[in-house]
């Protein structure tokens, strides 16, 4: 995915979250901040995975078992990080905002990925000349 395509998801992704959020402008100034970081650190996770699965698919007949096995406990130390951090954020941002929120947060992100996968399979269907059933494209953001 280009730098460019990221860019434009992740601001995406900010205004569906300052729609459904409705935060007050006190609130955003100190919510936007704390998720930004909690982004940040989550990308590094992705990225140390992405290294990791990027070898095993590239090499996954010729790893011996003993380093095959390494790379599994990585995987599984990424994914026990990725709950830390979750939990970590979670606990912060109940420090910032009201206990709705905190939920309508953790809501949104879940609806902004549904998002995505429909407007990847609408952006599929459209290059193999299908269309989306007679849809004028994949649903915005704020269409929910």
């Amino acid at each position: 995915m280009t730098k460019e395509r990221r860019e434009k998801i992740k601001a995406q992704k900010v205004a569906f979250i300052t729609k459904k959020l409705d935060l007050t402008s006190e609130e955003a100034q100190v919510f936007w901040p704390v998720y930004n970081e909690y982004e940040k650190e989550k990308d590094k996770l992705h990225e140390e995975r992405h290294v990791l699965m990027e070898k095993i698919i590239k090499n996954y007949d010729t790893i011996e078992d003993a380093e095959m096995e390494d790379i599994a406990d990585k995987l599984m130390e990424l994914d026990i990080k990725d709950i830390n951090l979750r939990k970590k954020y979670y606990e912060n941002y109940k420090t910032i905002l009201p206990i709705r929120k905190v939920v309508e947060l953790q809501k949104s992100e879940h609806d902004f990925k549904h998002f995505l996968l429909r407007q990847i399979r609408g952006d599929q269907r459209s290059e193999r000349g299908h269309g989306e059933h007679g849809k004028k494209g994949p649903r915005g953001p704020g269409s929910y």
